[in-house]
Parts: C-alpha cells; structure tokens; sequence
C-alpha cells in the first residue's frame, strides 16, 4: 500500500516555496498510482506556472531618453517581425527614424556632472588669452635694459676712453696702468678698427645693388634672410667669450697672448658687423621695393619660429631662452628700421632735391615697417601661448619670474661688491645674448655715410647742434638708467620684506590648482640648471631654444 501523503506541503499555494520542497513532491508522486499521478503533476506543473509568472518588485531608476528610445526599439522591431502586414512594418520604421532624429537634435548638456573638468578648461582659457600681456611685460623691461646697454657705448663710452687717454701720462709715470682704462683702451682700438675696415673695404651701394638686382628670384631673399639670421646667432654666441678672453689676458697675460686675442677678437667683431650690414641691406631691399611680395617674405621667416618652438616639450629653462631670444629680435628690428628709414630718405632727398618726402615716409616706409613690427609682435603671442599650453605651463607665473631675474641681474651689476665685470652692462649682455660692439659698428657706419649728404661740419650751429644731440643722449641715458634701476631696487625691497612664500603669494597671483601644476613641478625637480644660471646660449635639455 503506497505511503501516506502529507497533503499539507502539496495544497498550500505560496509564491516562496523551495526548489527542493518541489523535487521531493516529484518523487513522491512516482510512488502512487497512475490516476493519482496524473493528478498531481497536473497540480505541480500549474504551481511552477504561477511561480515563473511572479515578477520581482520593481527598483527604481532613472530612466534616460536614449533607454527609452532602446526599449521601444525592440518593441517596434519584434512587432515588424511578428506582424504580417507592411502597413505595420512601415509605421513601425517611421516611428524609430523619428525617435533617433528626436535623440539627435534634443541632446542634453549637464555641466554639473564634470564641473571640475569645464573649471580646468576655464582656467586653461584665461592662461592662454593672458599670456600676451604678461610676455609684453617682460618684453618691454627687456628692450629697455638692451638700449640702456646700447647707449652706454654712445655716452658713458666716449667720456671714459677720454679719461683713459688723458691718464695714460700719469700711468706711464707711475709704471703701472689701471684695468679699466687698459681695456676701455682695448675696446676703443676694436670699435676703431671695425668702422676703418666697413667705411673703407665695404662698399654698401655695391651690395645693395647686387641683392635687388642680380638676385631675380624672392626665393634667394629669404634664403639670405634665414643665413644672416644664423649667422648672427652663432656669432653671438662666441663673441662675448672672445672679449672676455681678450679682457682677461690684457691684465694677466703676456704681450704674445695679448696680440693673438685681439686678433681674435677683432676679427670676430668684423664677421659680426658684416653679417648686421648685410641684415640691413636685405630689410632695406624689401621695404624699397616695388615687388609686393618681398615683404611678405621677410614676414613669412618670421612665422617659421612658430614650427621650430611651439611643436617641441619646453621647460621652464628652455622658454626662458626663447623669450630672451625675441627680446634681441625684438631690439635689432627696431634698431634696424631706423637705420633703413635713415637710409631711405636720405635718397629719397637726392632724388626729388625739394627737401624730405614725407609722403613717401608715411605711405611707403612706415606701412611696411609696422608690418614687419606687427607680424613679429603677433608671432611672439601665438608662440608664447602655444608652448605654455602645450606644456603645461603658467604663464601667470613664469614672465614675472623672468622678469625678476632680469632685476636681480640690474641690481646685482650695480651694487655688487665681488662683481669683476668691467660695467654693469656685462651681466646684462652675458644674459641676453646681445652683442652691443658689432651694432654699434653698423650704426657708426651709417651715421658716417649719411651725415655729410644732410649736414655741413663746417657750420657752427650744425657742429653746436651735434654737441645738443649728444648731451640730450646723455640726459635719457641717464633718466632711463634711473628707470630701471628704481624697479630693480623696488625688486629687491619687496623679496627683503617677505619670505619667499608670502612673496609668491603676494606677487603671483594664480587660478585655482588644476591637475596640470602637479606635472610642471615634477618636470620642474627634473630640471638639473636652475633658472638664474640659464643664459641665452646655455645648454638645457639637450638643446638651445
């Protein structure tokens, strides 16, 4: 007889029974007879139907646009593959193109969601649109310091090679000559020997012809523009060494020694000065000419800085070299356009012999050269915010502590008491890579050739006005010195009354910290020079910017 069945687990309708409550009912039921087998697994088969029927409690979500287009997707695509007729199919196609044109144009922005990343980007923007006035900053102290620099040689200059002149009596009497006028004496005899060797052995007009009329093509022009430039660089890279030298064995070396430098030295000032001449000559063909494609060359040499420094990793040692770099770029091209405005009108005036043509000057040569000054001063910009953007670098920052080196160099040069530099225009020069000597040369040059066509020596007043120009050189020289130096001193007041920390905090104002400053000060602890050892021609990460 079958065993007795427990009907209470078999009637109870629960949605939590077990699986294995379920499992033993089966093996019960194999034990009765067929009738009653039949009905319990038609009993059992209905209780599994209920149980997959149960859902579980629904969670709430949010459900997003796109995931509502999605579930309606399917639903429209099993309904096209369930329907038979193509009235449904069409509709059905109609619906879901419209649900993703609806997706498409109705796309939702939530700022909130990534507001540290938009903050970031925000601060990048003002970084950027920023950096153009705080480089013009350090651009403008920097041009001011090389023309100090540069009319020392036409002021302070003559006075001290007249006092070394007149002392050398007194120091043969004595039997020994003192330094400074020994190599006051050194320079004078080179600046000397250039001017004899430009006026007499160069003939300017022979070269200006050949390059506006022998070289047809604009091609040439540029190649000759680009050569000069590297010439020039290299050249200043080993000139001051060279006049160091010569200073050094003038007052520790012997006369053998003393005689090969100045060779040296003289030579080297010469090969500059050419290079300068012919600089000239080339602006001065591209601006006289009447083929309007020369000066869009000569601007076009200048955009090529944007592909040799923007597209390169630059630390904060190699960007000091290139903004130092384009403050000399920036002082030649000025010093060069005065020349060739010189030089312009001056023949303007022997051509038309009715006096100056000011109309020429203003339409024809001013034009053009606040191009050639206007695409340099755009290119500096866009070079600048470029590779400290691509670096990673702040620009709130950086200028001004550029421009605190260049005060600490001012202020150093003048109040330095271990400081053995012949003037104080010496670490100026070393930093910046400027070379006074050979532009002086070409500016001497030019005032020679073109004094005698405007000006009678033999006259009183025009002798009487060339003294009034000189003391007026002497009186801004001395004002612009006293510029400087007063911000140089301000310099050294403001780092005496803070520490380091609180003056970084008083002085550089910053945007708020983004992931980027933590990269720059990595790269800035693998940086082995620091920053106020870096000269324009000192090598830093493997190359001179």
């Amino acid at each position: 007889m079958p065993p007795r069945l427990r009907s209470s687990g078999i009637g109870a309708e629960s949605n939590k029974r077990s699986v294995k409550g379920r499992r033993k009912r089966v093996d019960d039921i194999e034990l009765m007879t067929p009738r009653t087998r039949r009905r319990k697994e038609q009993k059992v088969s209905e209780e599994n139907l209920e149980l997959e029927n149960v859902t579980p409690p629904t969670q709430k979500r949010h459900v997003s646009f796109s995931d509502d287009l999605n579930d309606k997707a399917i639903e429209d695509s099993s309904g096209v593959l369930d329907s038979s007729s193509k009235d449904g199919s069409k509709q059905s196609l109609l619906n879901l193109f419209w649900l993703f044109l609806k997706s498409e144009v109705n796309r939702g922005f939530y700022p909130e969601q990534d507001e540290e990343i938009h903050q970031e980007n925000l601060t990048q923007v003002y970084r950027f649109l920023m950096t153009w006035l705080e480089l013009e900053k350090f651009l403008f102290y920097g041009v001011l310091t090389c023309a100090d620099t540069f009319l020392s040689l036409f002021t302070y200059f003559p006075i001290r090679v007249v006092v070394a002149i007149f002392s050398i009596p007194s120091s043969i009497m004595k039997g020994k000559f003192s330094q400074n006028a020994v190599c006051d004496l050194l320079r004078f005899s080179l600046i000397v020997g250039c001017c004899f060797f430009l006026r007499w052995f160069i003939d300017v007009n022979v070269f200006y012809h050949w390059i506006r009329g022998d070289i047809q093509s604009i091609i040439k022009l540029y190649v000759l523009f680009n050569l000069f430039d590297v010439f020039d660089k290299l050249f200043s890279s080993f000139g001051q060494d060279v006049l160091d030298s010569l200073y050094w064995q003038a007052t520790k070396g012997t006369w053998t020694q003393l005689l090969l430098h100045f060779s040296t030295a003289i030579t080297y000032i010469i090969c500059h000065s050419l290079v300068y001449v012919f600089q000239c000559i080339t602006l001065s063909v591209a601006i006289s000419s009447n083929n309007n494609a020369m000066v869009p060359i000569i601007i076009s040499t200048q955009f090529v800085e944007l592909k040799t420094s923007v597209f390169k990793r630059a630390m904060e040692s190699n960007l000091f070299q290139i903004t130092i770099s384009d403050v000399k770029e920036r002082f030649l091209i000025i010093v060069m356009l005065f020349l060739v405005g010189v030089q312009i009108m001056v023949e303007r005036k022997d051509k038309v012999h009715s006096g100056w043509d000011w109309e020429y000057f203003f339409y024809n040569f001013l034009w053009n050269s606040l191009l050639i000054f206007g695409s340099e001063v755009v290119v500096d910009w866009v070079k600048h915010s470029f590779v400290t953007k691509f670096n990673n670098i702040d620009s709130f920052s950086v200028y001004r502590r550029f421009t605190n080196i260049l005060y600490k160099d001012v202020y150093s040069a003048r109040r330095d008491e271990n400081d053995q530099a012949i003037d104080h225009c010496h670490r100026v020069i070393r930093r910046l890579g400027f070379a006074p000597f050979p532009l002086w040369c070409l500016v001497a040059d030019s005032m020679f050739r073109a004094a005698p066509r405007v000006m009678n020596f033999g006259s009183f007043y025009q002798l009487a006005s060339c003294l009034l120009l000189f003391l007026c050189l002497i009186l801004f020289k001395i004002l612009l010195g006293l510029q400087l130096n007063g911000l140089a001193c301000r310099y050294r007041v403001q780092m005496d009354d803070y520490t380091p920390q609180e003056y970084h905090t008083q002085k550089h104002v910053r945007l708020p910290m983004d992931r980027h400053e933590e990269i720059t000060k990595k790269r800035a602890n693998k940086q082995q020079i620091p920053l106020e050892d870096v000269d324009r021609f000192t090598m830093v990460s493997s190359r001179i910017s």
